[in-house]
Protein backbone atom coordinates (compact mmCIF):
# COMPACT_ATOMS: atom_id res chain seq x y z
CA UNK A 1 0.00 0.00 0.00
CA UNK A 2 1.06 3.58 -0.96
CA UNK A 3 -1.01 4.69 2.56
CA UNK A 4 0.58 7.07 5.01
CA UNK A 5 1.01 5.27 8.46
CA UNK A 6 -1.07 6.39 10.97
CA UNK A 7 1.43 6.75 13.70
CA UNK A 8 5.23 6.85 13.92
CA UNK A 9 5.25 4.00 16.22
CA UNK A 10 3.45 1.93 13.18
CA UNK A 11 5.97 3.25 10.87
CA UNK A 12 8.84 2.33 12.91
CA UNK A 13 7.08 -0.91 13.48
CA UNK A 14 7.11 -2.03 9.67
CA UNK A 15 10.07 -0.24 8.71
CA UNK A 16 12.87 -2.69 7.55
CA UNK A 17 16.51 -1.67 8.65
CA UNK A 18 17.94 1.32 6.83
CA UNK A 19 14.77 2.11 5.68
CA UNK A 20 14.02 6.13 5.94
CA UNK A 21 10.20 7.51 7.14
CA UNK A 22 8.86 10.94 6.08
CA UNK A 23 6.87 12.72 8.41
CA UNK A 24 3.91 14.50 6.68
CA UNK A 25 3.75 18.05 7.79
CA UNK A 26 1.42 18.19 10.93
CA UNK A 27 1.32 17.41 15.07
CA UNK A 28 1.85 14.04 16.31
CA UNK A 29 0.96 13.36 19.72
CA UNK A 30 3.09 10.06 20.78
CA UNK A 31 5.89 9.51 23.68
CA UNK A 32 7.74 6.57 24.20
CA UNK A 33 8.90 5.78 20.98
CA UNK A 34 11.78 3.09 20.89
CA UNK A 35 14.02 3.15 17.86
CA UNK A 36 15.95 -0.40 17.58
CA UNK A 37 17.01 -0.37 14.03
CA UNK A 38 18.79 1.91 11.60
CA UNK A 39 16.57 4.45 10.60
CA UNK A 40 16.31 8.12 8.76
CA UNK A 41 13.49 9.59 10.37
CA UNK A 42 12.80 13.06 9.27
CA UNK A 43 10.37 15.56 7.83
CA UNK A 44 9.69 16.79 3.75
CA UNK A 45 12.64 18.83 4.49
CA UNK A 46 14.54 15.67 3.48
CA UNK A 47 13.41 16.25 0.10
CA UNK A 48 13.46 20.05 -0.32
CA UNK A 49 15.08 21.86 2.56
CA UNK A 50 12.56 24.09 3.22
CA UNK A 51 12.92 25.16 6.86
CA UNK A 52 9.37 25.45 7.27
CA UNK A 53 9.08 21.53 7.77
CA UNK A 54 11.14 21.98 11.03
CA UNK A 55 8.08 23.68 12.50
CA UNK A 56 5.43 22.59 10.92
CA UNK A 57 6.65 18.90 12.08
CA UNK A 58 6.14 18.53 15.38
CA UNK A 59 6.52 15.28 17.97
CA UNK A 60 4.27 16.40 20.71
CA UNK A 61 4.52 14.26 24.04
CA UNK A 62 1.91 16.58 25.66
CA UNK A 63 3.79 16.40 29.03
CA UNK A 64 2.36 12.55 29.44
CA UNK A 65 5.57 10.61 28.60
CA UNK A 66 9.18 10.60 26.94
CA UNK A 67 9.10 11.24 23.81
CA UNK A 68 12.34 9.04 22.29
CA UNK A 69 14.90 6.29 22.64
CA UNK A 70 17.66 5.32 20.30
CA UNK A 71 19.07 2.13 20.45
CA UNK A 72 20.09 1.45 16.79
CA UNK A 73 23.56 1.03 15.38
CA UNK A 74 26.76 0.79 17.43
CA UNK A 75 29.69 2.81 17.90
CA UNK A 76 31.23 4.19 14.64
CA UNK A 77 30.97 7.66 13.39
CA UNK A 78 30.30 6.31 9.73
CA UNK A 79 26.95 4.66 10.85
CA UNK A 80 25.38 8.14 11.57
CA UNK A 81 24.61 8.00 7.55
CA UNK A 82 21.54 5.34 8.47
CA UNK A 83 21.26 6.62 12.00
CA UNK A 84 19.79 10.47 11.19
CA UNK A 85 16.67 12.70 13.08
CA UNK A 86 16.57 15.61 10.28
CA UNK A 87 13.86 18.50 10.29
CA UNK A 88 11.21 18.47 12.96
CA UNK A 89 10.33 19.60 15.84
CA UNK A 90 9.99 17.81 19.62
CA UNK A 91 8.05 19.04 22.35
CA UNK A 92 6.51 18.46 25.73
CA UNK A 93 8.32 15.10 26.40
CA UNK A 94 8.52 14.90 29.96
CA UNK A 95 10.39 12.19 32.50
CA UNK A 96 10.63 11.75 36.03
CA UNK A 97 13.48 8.81 35.39
CA UNK A 98 16.76 9.57 35.68
CA UNK A 99 18.14 7.52 32.53
CA UNK A 100 15.76 8.97 29.78
CA UNK A 101 15.65 13.00 28.90
CA UNK A 102 12.14 14.21 28.64
CA UNK A 103 13.07 14.15 24.72
CA UNK A 104 15.42 12.54 23.24
CA UNK A 105 17.75 10.03 24.72
CA UNK A 106 20.54 7.77 22.63
CA UNK A 107 21.90 4.70 24.63
CA UNK A 108 24.78 3.43 25.37
CA UNK A 109 27.66 3.28 22.34
CA UNK A 110 24.07 4.06 19.82
CA UNK A 111 25.31 6.22 16.85
CA UNK A 112 22.84 9.58 15.49
CA UNK A 113 23.29 12.41 13.54
CA UNK A 114 20.40 15.15 14.72
CA UNK A 115 20.09 17.83 12.00
CA UNK A 116 17.77 20.55 11.94
CA UNK A 117 15.53 19.33 14.69
CA UNK A 118 14.37 22.23 17.14
CA UNK A 119 13.74 20.77 20.99
CA UNK A 120 11.26 22.90 23.27
CA UNK A 121 9.53 22.85 26.37
CA UNK A 122 10.65 19.20 26.82
CA UNK A 123 11.58 18.25 31.23
CA UNK A 124 13.23 15.49 33.17
CA UNK A 125 11.96 16.26 37.11
CA UNK A 126 13.94 13.89 38.39
CA UNK A 127 17.21 13.67 36.50
CA UNK A 128 19.42 14.35 33.42
CA UNK A 129 18.55 16.42 30.25
CA UNK A 130 15.68 18.31 29.56
CA UNK A 131 15.82 17.91 25.84
CA UNK A 132 19.03 15.25 25.18
CA UNK A 133 20.69 12.50 27.12
CA UNK A 134 23.65 10.99 25.13
CA UNK A 135 24.54 7.79 27.53
CA UNK A 136 28.28 6.18 28.14
CA UNK A 137 29.81 5.40 24.60
CA UNK A 138 27.01 6.44 22.66
CA UNK A 139 28.80 8.93 19.28
CA UNK A 140 26.17 12.00 19.01
CA UNK A 141 26.26 14.87 16.31
CA UNK A 142 23.78 18.03 16.52
CA UNK A 143 23.77 19.92 13.67
CA UNK A 144 21.81 23.16 13.20
CA UNK A 145 19.69 22.41 16.40
CA UNK A 146 17.74 24.42 18.31
CA UNK A 147 17.26 24.16 22.41
CA UNK A 148 14.58 26.14 23.76
CA UNK A 149 12.85 26.02 27.43
CA UNK A 150 13.45 22.80 28.51
CA UNK A 151 14.36 22.07 31.99
CA UNK A 152 15.69 19.48 34.01
CA UNK A 153 17.03 18.82 37.76
CA UNK A 154 20.44 18.63 36.07
CA UNK A 155 21.45 19.91 32.33
CA UNK A 156 18.19 21.77 31.36
CA UNK A 157 19.15 20.77 27.82
CA UNK A 158 22.16 18.39 26.72
CA UNK A 159 23.79 15.50 29.20
CA UNK A 160 26.18 13.82 27.40
CA UNK A 161 28.18 11.20 29.92
CA UNK A 162 30.90 9.34 28.60
CA UNK A 163 30.04 10.12 25.30
CA UNK A 164 31.63 11.05 21.59
CA UNK A 165 30.30 14.52 21.09
CA UNK A 166 30.16 16.61 17.94
CA UNK A 167 28.39 20.13 18.01
CA UNK A 168 27.76 22.28 15.09
CA UNK A 169 25.22 25.57 14.86
CA UNK A 170 23.72 25.07 18.22
CA UNK A 171 21.24 27.49 19.21
CA UNK A 172 20.55 26.74 23.13
CA UNK A 173 18.36 29.47 24.74
CA UNK A 174 15.94 30.16 28.26
CA UNK A 175 16.34 26.23 29.51
CA UNK A 176 16.85 25.99 33.35
CA UNK A 177 18.08 23.63 36.20
CA UNK A 178 15.44 23.54 38.63
CA UNK A 179 17.30 22.08 41.28
CA UNK A 180 20.54 20.52 40.85
CA UNK A 181 23.68 22.03 38.73
CA UNK A 182 23.90 22.98 34.81
CA UNK A 183 21.30 25.02 32.95
CA UNK A 184 21.84 24.51 29.19
CA UNK A 185 24.83 21.72 28.41
CA UNK A 186 26.46 19.71 30.44
CA UNK A 187 29.44 17.37 29.15
CA UNK A 188 30.79 14.58 31.46
CA UNK A 189 33.68 12.79 30.76
CA UNK A 190 33.69 13.11 27.58
CA UNK A 191 36.26 10.94 24.88
CA UNK A 192 35.59 13.45 22.00
CA UNK A 193 34.38 16.89 22.17
CA UNK A 194 34.60 19.13 18.89
CA UNK A 195 32.13 22.41 18.40
CA UNK A 196 31.66 24.94 16.43
CA UNK A 197 29.07 28.00 16.24
CA UNK A 198 27.56 27.36 19.61
CA UNK A 199 25.21 30.27 21.10
CA UNK A 200 24.11 29.68 24.72
CA UNK A 201 21.54 32.77 25.82
CA UNK A 202 19.51 33.61 28.63
CA UNK A 203 19.70 30.39 30.52
CA UNK A 204 19.47 30.32 34.26
CA UNK A 205 20.41 28.33 37.51
CA UNK A 206 20.24 30.42 39.96
CA UNK A 207 19.92 27.45 43.12
CA UNK A 208 22.95 26.04 41.47
CA UNK A 209 26.27 26.57 39.60
CA UNK A 210 27.06 26.26 36.08
CA UNK A 211 24.96 27.33 32.76
CA UNK A 212 28.15 24.86 30.77
CA UNK A 213 30.30 22.53 31.77
CA UNK A 214 32.33 20.43 29.71
CA UNK A 215 34.06 17.73 31.81
CA UNK A 216 36.57 16.55 28.61
CA UNK A 217 38.54 14.07 30.83
CA UNK A 218 38.90 11.02 28.34
CA UNK A 219 39.66 12.93 24.96
CA UNK A 220 41.90 10.78 22.37
CA UNK A 221 42.03 14.01 20.50
CA UNK A 222 42.43 17.97 21.13
CA UNK A 223 39.58 19.69 22.11
CA UNK A 224 38.29 22.79 20.18
CA UNK A 225 35.94 25.13 21.32
CA UNK A 226 35.42 27.51 17.87
CA UNK A 227 32.91 30.42 17.94
CA UNK A 228 30.61 30.20 20.90
CA UNK A 229 28.73 32.98 22.22
CA UNK A 230 27.92 32.87 25.44
CA UNK A 231 25.67 35.70 26.50
CA UNK A 232 23.02 37.12 29.00
CA UNK A 233 23.25 33.75 31.30
CA UNK A 234 23.30 33.44 35.14
CA UNK A 235 24.31 30.91 37.67
CA UNK A 236 24.49 30.54 41.39
CA UNK A 237 28.34 30.53 40.42
CA UNK A 238 31.27 29.32 37.86
CA UNK A 239 29.26 30.46 34.42
CA UNK A 240 32.04 28.62 31.82
CA UNK A 241 33.46 25.91 33.10
CA UNK A 242 36.12 24.09 31.27
CA UNK A 243 37.82 20.96 32.51
CA UNK A 244 40.75 19.24 30.78
CA UNK A 245 43.30 16.73 32.68
CA UNK A 246 44.28 14.34 29.91
CA UNK A 247 47.96 15.42 29.29
CA UNK A 248 48.62 14.42 25.91
CA UNK A 249 45.91 16.32 24.53
CA UNK A 250 45.75 20.39 24.13
CA UNK A 251 42.54 22.78 24.22
CA UNK A 252 41.96 25.23 21.90
CA UNK A 253 39.10 28.15 22.35
CA UNK A 254 38.93 30.64 19.73
CA UNK A 255 36.87 33.07 18.16
CA UNK A 256 34.38 32.93 21.76
CA UNK A 257 32.36 35.75 22.96
CA UNK A 258 31.33 35.67 26.99
CA UNK A 259 29.63 38.52 27.74
CA UNK A 260 26.69 39.82 29.60
CA UNK A 261 26.28 36.80 32.31
CA UNK A 262 25.76 36.96 35.90
CA UNK A 263 26.86 34.90 38.87
CA UNK A 264 26.34 35.48 42.66
CA UNK A 265 29.07 33.48 44.34
CA UNK A 266 32.18 33.57 41.41
CA UNK A 267 33.17 32.94 37.91
CA UNK A 268 31.33 34.95 36.09
CA UNK A 269 33.23 34.49 33.09
CA UNK A 270 35.05 31.56 31.89
CA UNK A 271 36.85 29.02 34.35
CA UNK A 272 39.55 26.18 33.21
CA UNK A 273 40.04 23.75 35.57
CA UNK A 274 42.09 20.07 35.95
CA UNK A 275 44.47 20.99 33.36
CA UNK A 276 48.15 20.21 32.92
CA UNK A 277 48.42 20.54 29.46
CA UNK A 278 48.73 23.36 26.62
CA UNK A 279 45.59 26.07 26.85
CA UNK A 280 45.68 28.26 23.84
CA UNK A 281 43.08 31.55 23.65
CA UNK A 282 43.02 33.45 20.98
CA UNK A 283 40.58 36.27 19.62
CA UNK A 284 38.19 35.49 22.36
CA UNK A 285 36.25 38.51 24.32
CA UNK A 286 35.35 37.92 27.63
CA UNK A 287 33.52 41.32 29.09
CA UNK A 288 31.28 42.78 31.12
CA UNK A 289 30.39 39.61 33.26
CA UNK A 290 29.56 40.19 36.85
CA UNK A 291 28.91 38.82 40.30
CA UNK A 292 27.50 40.22 43.72
CA UNK A 293 30.11 42.90 45.40
CA UNK A 294 30.45 40.61 48.13
CA UNK A 295 33.11 38.05 46.44
CA UNK A 296 34.24 40.81 44.04
CA UNK A 297 37.90 40.86 46.40
CA UNK A 298 37.69 37.20 45.75
CA UNK A 299 39.99 35.50 43.05
CA UNK A 300 37.26 33.28 42.52
CA UNK A 301 35.35 36.28 41.27
CA UNK A 302 37.78 37.03 38.24
CA UNK A 303 36.41 37.13 34.50
CA UNK A 304 39.01 34.98 33.41
CA UNK A 305 40.57 32.09 36.00
CA UNK A 306 42.07 28.98 36.10
CA UNK A 307 42.17 26.24 39.41
CA UNK A 308 43.07 22.50 40.11
CA UNK A 309 46.53 23.12 37.62
CA UNK A 310 48.77 20.03 37.12
CA UNK A 311 52.21 20.29 36.39
CA UNK A 312 52.50 23.93 35.64
CA UNK A 313 50.54 24.12 31.87
CA UNK A 314 51.19 26.71 29.57
CA UNK A 315 48.19 28.80 28.82
CA UNK A 316 48.87 30.84 25.84
CA UNK A 317 46.73 34.33 25.13
CA UNK A 318 46.76 35.81 21.90
CA UNK A 319 44.28 38.49 20.44
CA UNK A 320 42.27 38.48 22.99
CA UNK A 321 40.11 41.31 25.58
CA UNK A 322 39.53 40.59 29.26
CA UNK A 323 37.52 42.95 30.53
CA UNK A 324 36.56 42.88 34.67
CA UNK A 325 33.22 44.53 35.76
CA UNK A 326 33.01 43.80 39.52
CA UNK A 327 36.24 42.36 40.04
CA UNK A 328 39.74 43.32 41.76
CA UNK A 329 41.39 40.79 39.51
CA UNK A 330 41.11 40.09 35.94
CA UNK A 331 42.57 36.88 36.03
CA UNK A 332 43.63 34.77 38.34
CA UNK A 333 44.67 31.23 39.51
CA UNK A 334 42.93 30.42 42.59
CA UNK A 335 44.83 27.59 44.28
CA UNK A 336 48.70 28.14 44.40
CA UNK A 337 49.10 25.34 41.69
CA UNK A 338 51.04 26.70 39.46
CA UNK A 339 50.98 28.07 35.77
CA UNK A 340 53.18 29.66 33.09
CA UNK A 341 50.90 32.22 31.27
CA UNK A 342 52.08 33.64 28.12
CA UNK A 343 49.40 36.96 26.94
CA UNK A 344 50.00 38.85 23.34
CA UNK A 345 48.29 40.98 21.56
CA UNK A 346 45.60 41.49 24.30
CA UNK A 347 43.85 43.87 26.07
CA UNK A 348 44.09 43.22 30.10
CA UNK A 349 41.98 45.37 32.12
CA UNK A 350 44.21 46.49 34.47
CA UNK A 351 46.97 45.38 33.02
CA UNK A 352 49.77 42.79 34.75
CA UNK A 353 48.97 44.03 38.09
CA UNK A 354 45.30 42.82 37.98
CA UNK A 355 46.51 39.36 36.92
CA UNK A 356 47.26 36.73 39.98
CA UNK A 357 49.21 33.83 38.76
CA UNK A 358 49.88 32.64 42.49
CA UNK A 359 52.37 30.02 43.10
CA UNK A 360 56.44 30.47 43.53
CA UNK A 361 56.41 28.12 40.35
CA UNK A 362 54.56 30.30 37.75
CA UNK A 363 55.40 32.86 35.78
CA UNK A 364 53.81 35.48 33.80
CA UNK A 365 54.91 36.77 30.57
CA UNK A 366 53.14 39.97 29.66
CA UNK A 367 54.25 40.85 26.42
CA UNK A 368 55.01 44.63 25.38
CA UNK A 369 52.11 44.17 22.37
CA UNK A 370 49.12 44.20 25.28
CA UNK A 371 46.84 46.95 25.69
CA UNK A 372 45.18 48.51 28.98
CA UNK A 373 43.09 51.35 27.57
CA UNK A 374 41.29 52.16 24.43
CA UNK A 375 38.66 49.41 24.71
CA UNK A 376 35.21 51.26 23.64
CA UNK A 377 32.65 48.37 22.47
CA UNK A 378 30.10 49.72 19.87
CA UNK A 379 27.03 48.83 22.26
CA UNK A 380 28.15 46.63 24.86
CA UNK A 381 24.78 47.85 26.91
CA UNK A 382 22.42 46.28 24.25
CA UNK A 383 24.95 42.90 23.21
CA UNK A 384 26.92 44.99 20.61
CA UNK A 385 30.71 43.57 21.39
CA UNK A 386 31.88 44.78 18.38
CA UNK A 387 35.16 47.70 18.77
CA UNK A 388 33.94 51.09 18.15
CA UNK A 389 35.75 53.39 15.44
CA UNK A 390 37.41 55.14 18.00
CA UNK A 391 38.53 51.85 19.57
CA UNK A 392 42.35 51.59 19.84
CA UNK A 393 42.16 47.60 20.20
CA UNK A 394 41.38 47.97 15.68
CA UNK A 395 44.49 46.72 13.94
CA UNK A 396 45.76 45.81 17.03
CA UNK A 397 46.33 42.26 17.19
CA UNK A 398 48.17 39.75 15.15
CA UNK A 399 47.93 37.57 11.76
CA UNK A 400 50.50 34.69 13.43
CA UNK A 401 52.85 34.81 16.58
CA UNK A 402 54.26 32.61 18.86
CA UNK A 403 53.63 32.72 22.65
CA UNK A 404 55.35 30.59 24.92
CA UNK A 405 56.22 28.34 22.69
CA UNK A 406 53.51 28.02 20.47
CA UNK A 407 52.81 29.12 17.06
CA UNK A 408 49.48 30.63 17.22
CA UNK A 409 47.47 32.09 13.97
CA UNK A 410 44.76 33.95 13.67
CA UNK A 411 41.13 32.30 12.91
CA UNK A 412 40.67 33.51 9.21
CA UNK A 413 37.21 34.68 9.67
CA UNK A 414 35.43 36.14 13.10
CA UNK A 415 32.82 35.20 15.54
CA UNK A 416 30.10 35.94 12.53
CA UNK A 417 32.30 34.53 9.42
CA UNK A 418 33.51 37.90 8.48
CA UNK A 419 37.17 37.80 6.63
CA UNK A 420 39.95 38.58 8.95
CA UNK A 421 41.94 40.92 9.04
CA UNK A 422 39.80 43.47 6.96
CA UNK A 423 41.04 45.04 5.26
CA UNK A 424 42.88 42.10 3.47
CA UNK A 425 46.62 42.57 4.40
CA UNK A 426 46.13 44.74 7.77
CA UNK A 427 46.87 43.16 11.19
CA UNK A 428 43.62 41.75 12.47
CA UNK A 429 41.69 43.41 15.35
CA UNK A 430 41.75 42.38 18.89
CA UNK A 431 38.80 40.29 20.39
CA UNK A 432 36.41 37.60 18.82
CA UNK A 433 34.81 40.65 16.02
CA UNK A 434 36.75 41.64 13.17
CA UNK A 435 35.55 45.39 12.51
CA UNK A 436 34.28 46.01 8.80
CA UNK A 437 36.26 49.31 8.84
Amino acid sequence: STDAFRSIATAVDYACTNDTIILLDGTYYEDSLEIKKNLVIGSQYLFDNDTNHIAATIIDGENDGWIMRWYASSGSWSDTTTNQLVGLTIQNGSSANSSYAGGLTVYSSRVLKVSHVRFKDNENSQGTGGAIYTRSGSYVELSHVDLYNNSANQAGAIYAEYARSRYFDLDVKGNSSTGSTVSAIYVYYSYEFISDNIQVRNNSNLAQDYAIYLGLNYIDSDAVIRNWSVTGNSARAKMFWVSQPKSDQKLYIENCLIAGNTTERGAPGLRIANTRNEVVISNTTIANNSNSAAYASKLSAAPLSFRDLYDTPTISILNSIIERTTSQKTIAERYDNGVDLYIENSFIDGGSTAIEVGATNSTLTFGTTNLTSGLYFTDAANGDYSLSNVSTLLGAGASTATVGGISITAPTTDLYGNPRPNPSGTNPDIGAIESPE
